[in-house]
């Protein structure tokens, strides 16, 4: 066995960004933090984005607002207003929402069919084929590839949206991460596991749709709603 020639990595951190990192090392199951920065750095891509979409989008956004500014404007210098003028401003402005809305969804499909690691078909053949050839149960990872999938990518975007709120800490979003890499995911009956993605799915869907109101935190009661679900499948 050929013995392999180590090297050693000097990097410069303060001190909270090196706990961090050994948090996330002790949290993630590693042995040792060299095994925790080798494994990110292999799971790092770059991701190229077509700009063209929100230029477009831009333009649509500014054409609109600057259409609701031109009555704003005179409605403060005139000091009046029609029913007419703010039907049109309610109409103009549902036009950007929805406008938003068909971008949230665009990005949800790409969101939701992304991932650095999933199997392609032709190595999901292959798998299956292998087991049956050896007379062996197929892993259920292998057969409900998009359902393990959806769950880990729900879960992570709700993550995401507990971080950006004011209102809750770090604790929840840890307890989220825990949550996901647990091993009762693995063992629940394919009824239950298709119908937990489910229920995920659509809680997030919910969640997004409240975000497209600015002023949108994740709440309590948004917590409690996610802990309903989560502990109807934790067995």
């Amino acid at each position: 066995m050929t013995k392999r020639k180590k090297t050693y990595l000097q990097i410069s951190l303060e001190p909270k960004e090196k706990e961090y990192i050994k948090e996330k090392t002790k949290l993630f199951g590693y042995a040792t933090i060299s095994a925790f920065l080798i494994d990110s750095a292999n799971s790092h891509f770059m991701l190229n984005v077509d700009m063209s979409v929100y230029r477009k989008l831009y333009r649509e956004v500014n054409y609109i607002g600057k259409n609701i500014n031109s009555i704003v404007r005179r409605i403060n210098s005139e000091k009046f207003y029609s029913d007419l003028e703010v039907e049109h401003l309610e109409r103009r402005m549902d036009e950007i929402y929805s406008l938003m809305e068909k971008e949230y969804d665009r990005l949800e499909k790409v969101a939701f069919h992304f991932t650095s690691n999933d199997l392609t078909e032709d190595e999901v053949v292959k798998i299956i084929k292998a087991y049956e050839e050896n007379h062996l149960p197929i892993p259920k990872f292998v057969l409900l590839q998009d359902v393990y999938q959806n769950i880990h990518d729900s879960l992570v975007f709700i993550t995401e949206m507990i971080r950006e709120s004011k209102y809750q800490d770090e604790e929840i979003e840890e307890y989220l991460w825990i949550y996901l890499n647990n091993d009762f995911i693995k063992n629940l009956s394919d009824e239950r596991l298709t119908e937990f993605s489910n229920r995920l799915l659509k809680y997030y869907e919910n969640l997004r749709r409240k975000k497209l109101n600015l002023d949108y935190h994740f709440s309590d009661d948004d917590w409690f709603d996610l802990v309903d679900i989560l502990d109807d499948y934790e067995e």
